[in-house]
């Protein structure tokens, strides 16, 4: 505002005030856009730090990929303590079934 009436009235010294006012919401502005661009860096990051990965037999021979990559035909190594990474079919398992008598 004060700034609008030094434009139109000049009759006064430069609005030093409303200058400040300005550099401090600029300077603001862009620490937040830094901030945010550090974040999303980080975040990104992290992404790719977790992506989950898992053993597989491909071609013939034992494979680590990433789990976003298993393909119909890749054959899951499982051992206890893994996450299964995608919808499969349990072909075989190395556990003993108890009988129940």
């Amino acid at each position: 505002m004060s700034a609008e009436l030094w434009v139109y009235e000049r009759s006064e010294a430069l609005p030093y005030e409303a200058m400040t006012i300005f550099a401090i919401v600029l300077l603001n502005a862009l620490m937040a856009y830094i901030q945010e661009f550090r974040a999303e860096q980080a975040l990104a990051a992290l992404r790719q730090m977790s992506a989950a990965r898992t053993d597989v037999v491909r071609d013939g021979r034992r494979q680590s990929v990433a789990a976003a990559e298993l393909v119909p035909g890749d054959i899951i190594l499982i051992a206890e303590g893994h996450t299964v990474p995608a919808d499969a079919r349990l072909s075989r398992s190395p556990c003993k079934q108890r009988r129940q008598t």
